[in-house]
């Protein structure tokens, strides 16, 4: 899930260079979120997991962050 673009080295106000992602700007924040939307996330699983639901999804939700 990563963002090129926004990962990109920048020179921006000053010397200092830093990835695109880590300027203060609306543009920039608004297209990673976007991004982000694009991506789902699935467990498949079979009865017995299907039993363990909860488990698996709070282990899911781990992952993801």
């Amino acid at each position: 899930m990563s963002l090129p673009e926004a990962e990109v080295p920048v020179r921006m106000e000053g010397s200092r260079i830093h990835p695109l992602s880590g300027a203060n700007n609306d543009e920039i924040r608004i297209l990673k979120e976007k991004h982000k939307a694009l991506w789902k996330f699935y467990v498949f699983c079979d009865k017995d997991g299907y039993a363990r639901r909860d488990e698996l999804a709070r282990a899911a939700t781990e992952i993801l962050k």
